[in-house]
């Protein structure tokens, strides 16, 4: 069997819901040398029936299930090393694909090797598949169940597209957040690139430390129109978090088998330190990455402190 030039990866645990929708956007794209493989998590509802109708209807579907179920993080990865295209993309079950998604970030892949990630500009979409309703005066999409969610930056930005390789990282620690965050990961990766990194650990953000990782490889581009939706119901991952106690339990949830608990943002600084020290890159280089994470982790120091209750916030600052 020949390799496709696209290798769609599909984690999913009890998709049934919005699964047939998301492959379907599949099948529509107009670059038609794929394969979906669809990494299922030991799903206990209709979900493997579902992938194997469509695997019979179109050889390009592959479901390849495990029966005892592994954390969040390790399907995702085998998703990807299932794989075998020249050209990698994750899917979320729930995201939708415009037809032209591939044939566009495939086009830029072919015509630049120096860029190893592409990725189109998002559209947020409902449960229902409308549009997320914009606040113009907050600068937030606001879901119809409350949740808020930033505007990304214009479109145009060249910092992540620019050959120096400093400036690529900084774009990510300091630019890449949110729906911006969703876009780039969910983009078309080099293969090669992703094969050559741990892809994702077990931690809330290890997907943007990964990002950090490649930034300092490679360009990144971005496609202009808005050709992913990315779909905002309660529950969704991104939407996790938001407390101690979702912290804690989506900790439990991406690494179970860790006997202790170790906050998110402990853990990416880390990674993002592990990134920089991994890197083909001069000392000097590394010493001015690690400065940017630092300037970064106080950046974040400072906004926790300005959303703590005044009278904490006082607290702290009289010290």
């Amino acid at each position: 069997m020949s390799e496709p030039t696209v290798s769609i990866g599909m984690p999913v645990y009890n998709a049934e819901e919005l699964l047939p929708e998301t492959l379907d956007s599949i099948l529509a794209q107009t670059f038609e040398d794929f394969e979906v493989v669809i990494s299922d998590n030991a799903s206990t509802d209709s979900t493997p029936e579902i992938c194997r109708t469509y695997a019979r209807r179109d050889d390009r579907i592959r479901h390849e299930r495990i029966d005892e179920g592994i954390p969040v993080t390790g399907n995702f990865n085998r998703a990807c090393r299932l794989s075998r295209g020249r050209y990698f993309k994750w899917q979320a079950h729930d995201d939708l694909l415009e037809p032209e998604f591939l044939s566009c970030c495939v086009r830029i892949l072919d015509e630049d090797p120096t860029t190893l990630l592409v990725a189109t500009r998002v559209r947020p979409i409902e449960r229902d598949g409308s549009r997320v309703p914009l606040e113009a005066e907050k600068g937030v999409f606001v879901t119809s169940y409350g949740e808020q969610i930033p505007v990304p930056p214009p479109a145009g930005s060249d910092a992540l597209d620019s050959l120096q390789r400093l400036e690529r990282f900084r774009s990510v620690l300091f630019d890449i957040h949110g729906v911006t965050e969703g876009q780039y990961i969910f983009g078309l990766f080099r293969s090669n690139a992703l094969a050559a990194t741990p892809l994702v650990d077990g931690y809330f953000g290890a997907d943007k430390v990964l990002l950090a990782r490649l930034s300092l490889v490679g360009r990144f581009r971005e496609v202009t129109e808005e050709l992913f939706f990315r779909r905002y119901h309660p529950g969704h991952m991104g939407a996790l978090g938001g407390t101690w106690l979702e912290r804690i339990r989506l900790a439990k949830a991406l690494a179970p088998d860790r006997r202790f608990i170790v906050f998110p943002l402990a853990r990416q600084v880390s990674g993002y330190f592990k990134a920089i020290h991994d890197a083909d890159i001069s000392t000097d280089e590394k010493i001015r990455c690690g400065a940017m994470v630092l300037e970064k982790v106080a950046n974040v120091g400072v906004e926790r402190v300005k959303r703590m209750p005044t009278r904490i916030r006082e607290a702290i600052t009289r010290r």
